[in-house]
């Protein structure tokens, strides 16, 4: 072991010592592993997941149907009695899927957590987009654009970090209030 010629110290064979070292830090690290990114909200069950993907998907297919059927309609393709039993079929589809996203958005930790880290950054990039159109079409000043930006990354910073450390802001916001800083 690292071209020691006596690997025994004190009657203790190294080899075996380390050996027992590192599996037991492999297998106590392997059973806290998923508890500890579950309590922070890192992971949700595959089930749940799964689940979620699921009813996802059925709402991005329900939707694009609606606006081809809406094509065919505006096109004459198709006459408005046929359109009309379609288009409630689709649309119950639809919200089903939706209400199903909702329950679990409102039931399950993780998936919660899921959207949240999906929608913040890019709402604080169309929010800083805003406010850079606003500033180069004048209706803001430089200053006031760069100082919200700078508010808007520092409210999405204090999110990322206070889900890091499975904390849940009470009212998440990306834009904070110039009062509630003082």
């Amino acid at each position: 072991m690292l071209g020691l010629e006596d690997t025994t110290f004190a009657g203790i064979d190294a080899v075996a010592l380390v050996f027992g070292v590192v599996l037991f830090s492999l297998v106590v690290q392997g059973i806290t592993y998923k508890p500890i990114l579950d309590s922070l909200g890192l992971t949700g069950s595959s089930d749940e997941l799964t689940r979620y993907e699921a009813l996802l998907a059925e709402t991005f297919a329900m939707r694009s149907a609606e606006r081809e059927l809406e094509e065919m309609r505006r096109a004459g393709e198709i006459v408005a009695c046929v359109y009309d039993d379609i288009h409630r079929d689709i649309e119950a589809q639809r919200e089903a899927a939706e209400a199903g996203l909702a329950k679990l958005a409102r039931d399950e930790h993780g998936v919660r957590t899921r959207q949240t880290r999906l929608a913040a950054p890019r709402l604080a990039a169309a929010q800083k987009q805003a406010l850079s159109e606003a500033a180069r079409s004048g209706r803001i000043s430089e200053s006031i654009a760069r100082d919200k930006s700078k508010q808007i990354d520092l409210a999405l910073q204090e999110g990322e970090k206070a889900q890091a450390e499975g904390e849940e802001p009470e009212e998440p916001t990306l834009f904070p209030d110039e009062e509630a800083k003082g």
